[in-house]
């Protein structure tokens, strides 16, 4: 329910003004969140950057660069390909001097996501294995079921479909796992619609149903 969390939030922004800034910085962080679920993509790029400069104030490196993966990720759907990638090499350097696997593997899996969208397939493809290697290694189940999902969009786009249906099937599994009904719906529909250009269309079919 994104658009009532959002009410919320925006009723307590009241509150947060009064906060330090770093607590102020994760209050419009969550907002920016909550802004970019609702499908308000320039608020949620107007909160993250105000958010942003108030952790790099408060010299909270951690949460700066994390938010400069999640900003890029907001500058990719409006299709401002250079912030993007300006933010996240940003944070790809950041999180290289804290020594963080565990983020880092986020940071690729976007990267893939910035080349795969500037149709950079090879580009995409090696980001993306570096996500995938990062995020078993780290035990980071999050950023598993999201590079295998971008893991599979590239070996689709390169004509690659039996990866694919094999890479989305494991996301599946892992998204099914976690509970998250949103990723499971997207995941669910993407392989979908690759078994049914196998011709698989009985399996498509209950997928679709399951992802209703």
């Amino acid at each position: 329910q994104h658009e009532r969390a959002l009410g919320y939030l925006e009723e307590a922004q009241g509150i947060a003004a009064d906060l330090g800034d770093r607590r102020r910085a994760a209050f419009l962080f969550t907002l920016a969140s909550a802004s970019r679920d609702a499908g308000d993509l320039e608020a949620a790029i107007r909160l993250g950057s105000q958010s942003l400069a108030l952790y790099r104030a408060a010299e909270a490196e951690l949460e700066a660069a994390s938010l400069e993966n999640d900003l890029a990720l907001t500058y990719l759907a409006v299709g401002n390909m250079a912030k993007a990638q300006s933010l996240v090499t940003a944070a790809r350097e950041h999180f290289r001097a804290l020594a963080n696997d565990r983020w880092l593997a986020h940071v690729a899996e976007t990267e893939a996501q910035i080349a795969l969208a500037d149709g950079r397939l090879d580009a995409a493809a090696d980001r993306v294995e570096e996500a995938v290697d990062r995020s078993r290694r780290t035990g980071n189940r999050k950023a598993l079921i999201s590079s295998l999902l971008t893991q599979a969009r590239v070996q689709r786009d390169r004509g690659d479909v039996q990866s694919a249906a094999g890479t989305y099937e494991e996301a599946a599994g892992l998204a099914r796992a976690l509970g998250s009904r949103g990723r499971i719906r997207q995941v669910l529909r993407e392989w979908a619609t690759v078994l049914a250009g196998l011709g698989r269309h009985e399996e498509a079919y209950r997928l679709v149903r399951e992802a209703l």
